[in-house]
């Protein structure tokens, strides 16, 4: 993309090379629209070779290596609230104190007039995987919480269950510091992940720990529930890991919980 980025450089009224201005335009306007699997619109047939030719019939090298990570970026991007991606590089573990028998909590009534929001809630985290049919000796209750806009949330009541998991030390960042960290900075970007918790795997043995009860079922998660008290430390460490090398010089973590 070198000689493009000369070519726009050019004052209006120097020899600009057009065929190759053309050419290149032709890969931009590609760019441009969207790839989604869930929508033959936005996945039209086009020849990418063609797309890339040149009028001499030959293909730039780098602009093939840019359209195809751009493309597999695009592919692999979440087009919805509904398709939570899941890291492969680590399993959260939930570990319990010694001699600590599970605890087994009876459901909370759920009032008529949600019940169906309710159950819709529980399908979509089952068709996401975020949780799955129990058969575990654990059980604790869910809660109704009305948010300010009218709509209610579901969340878990693990007072009892923290009492007797192992709380994870690893220590939150201060705002502060990340703020001092960005000085002398001049471009900026943030990533904010969906349902954050709910993209890193359990280790399988942990699963039954946080399983709760609702009506007549009991579900566990596939994935790290929002609620237990190490669930902070351990998505950061989490983060951390997988940042590698970037964390502090380029790149930082910041978990905040909206209520």
């Amino acid at each position: 993309m070198e000689k493009f980025h000369q070519i726009l450089q050019h004052p209006i009224d120097s020899k600009v090379d057009w065929d190759h201005f053309h050419a290149k335009m032709r890969i931009l306007a590609h760019r441009e629209v969207p790839m989604s699997t869930q929508d033959e619109r936005y996945s039209p047939k086009i020849d990418e070779d063609d797309l890339l030719r040149s009028d001499d019939g030959e293909i730039d090298e780098d602009d093939a290596k840019a359209f195809e990570q751009e493309k597999e970026v695009r592919m692999n991007s979440e087009m919805s609230d509904s398709e939570l991606g899941n890291t492969h590089l680590t399993e959260c573990v939930i570990e319990v104190k010694e001699e600590v028998q599970p605890i087994k909590q009876k459901p909370r009534p759920i009032p008529l007039a949600i019940r169906k929001t309710i159950w819709e809630m529980l399908q979509r985290i089952l068709d996401q995987k975020v949780s799955r049919k129990s058969k575990s000796p654990w059980a604790s209750p869910i809660v109704i919480v009305k948010k300010k806009d009218g709509t209610v949330r579901m969340c878990i009541d693990y007072g009892k269950v923290n009492k007797v998991i192992k709380n994870n030390a690893h220590p939150l960042p201060h705002v502060e510091s990340t703020l001092q960290s960005l000085s002398g900075k001049k471009v900026f970007s943030t990533l904010d992940m969906i349902s954050s918790y709910w993209q890193l795997p359990l280790e399988e043995s942990s699963k039954e720990v946080p399983a709760f009860a609702v009506g007549n079922e009991l579900y566990e998660f596939n994935v790290l529930p929002f609620g237990l008290v190490s669930s902070p430390a351990v998505f950061q460490s989490s983060m951390e890991a997988m940042l590698g090398e970037l964390l502090g010089d380029c790149a930082h973590v910041y978990v905040q919980y909206w209520p």
